[in-house]
């Protein structure tokens, strides 16, 4: 489940499932893979999207920062946000990742609860 930092390998995958109960908040450090930064595989205007399905138990965790290539990132999410959470559900977190410059990001993000 997700605890701590949770990196996000985008060379990878576009999806990720969690398919145990998240243990804690947790950052999400999206990244091109272990070796590769996000910012060396992009262009400037160039867009990636990514969807992290998080499964809770009876205490619903949320990603609380949202870091590229381990810097902490400005997310702006629709609606109310990132919210509390769906205890003993998933929540699915869409994000839109453009670079709009060197090592400089514009990430549009939203969450969907699913019991």
């Amino acid at each position: 489940g997700a605890t701590g930092t949770v990196n996000y390998d985008l060379l990878t995958s576009a999806i990720i499932l969690q398919t145990t109960d998240a243990l804690a908040n947790f950052t999400l450090n999206v990244r091109g893979n272990a070796t590769t930064t996000l910012d060396s595989v992009m262009s400037t205007d160039e867009s990636m999207t990514l969807s992290f399905i998080n499964q809770n138990g009876a205490t619903a965790y949320v990603p609380t920062i949202i870091q590229i290539d381990s810097v902490p990132t400005t997310v702006n999410y629709s609606g109310i946000g990132v919210g509390a959470g769906t205890p003993n559900g998933y929540d699915s977190y869409t994000y839109n990742i453009i670079k709009t410059a060197a090592a400089t990001f514009a990430i549009f993000g939203s969450r969907v609860g699913y019991l």
